[in-house]
């Protein structure tokens, strides 16, 4: 009996100490049109593994890497792309200040949170304006809207890309997420 309540405290400790598994899951996407431009929106969970805290934690940026795609679905042929964006998320941990930023693409659009909670939660909440996709979109068309953020292991510095493909901490993707579009 003592055995048991060992055990069962052991892992109630161990499961508030180590993180939640490393994991990107993409519960919903969406894209608004307007005829000035189109709002894509993305409502992500992002939980970052030991070893890629670690790593931040340590002065090491973590990029993560965003497609969207707006597809022709067809039902006898391959789809056909319409329309493709993409880009990338720069993490960042700075240690003097005790903050997390993300930086968008090559610019210098950085934001900062005092906290990785904070952090993952503006990663989760993805949002991008794009073009006005309507020179792209006619009748008849069946549009599909696609989505996937994943982690670039080849942006880690060349001492880290190797563990990294061998450490599922570092195996961060959403795969595809994919939703048909109604057209107006």
């Amino acid at each position: 009996m003592r055995v048991r309540a060992s055990l069962a405290l052991l892992a109630l400790f161990l499961g508030a100490v180590l993180p939640a598994r490393a994991a990107i899951e993409v519960a919903a996407i969406g894209l608004a049109l307007a005829e000035e431009h189109a709002d894509f929106s993305a409502d992500v969970s992002v939980s970052l593994g030991r070893a890629v805290v670690d790593a931040l934690e340590h002065g090491v940026p973590v990029t993560f890497g965003w497609t969207v795609e707006l597809r022709d679905e067809r039902d006898f042929a391959p789809d056909t792309l319409l329309w493709e964006a993409s880009g990338t998320l720069r993490v960042d941990y700075r240690a003097l200040s005790k903050r997390y930023s993300i930086t968008a693409g090559d610019t210098d659009d950085t934001q900062s949170y005092p906290n990785r909670r904070r952090m993952l939660e503006s990663l989760g909440a993805f949002t991008q304006r794009f073009p006005p996709l309507a020179t792209v979109l006619s009748a008849g068309q069946r549009p599909m809207l696609r989505f996937r953020l994943r982690l670039e292991i080849g942006e880690l510095p060349p001492a880290l890309r190797l563990p990294s493909y061998l450490d599922p901490d570092w195996r961060l993707d959403s795969g595809w997420v994919e939703r048909s579009l109604e057209l107006p």
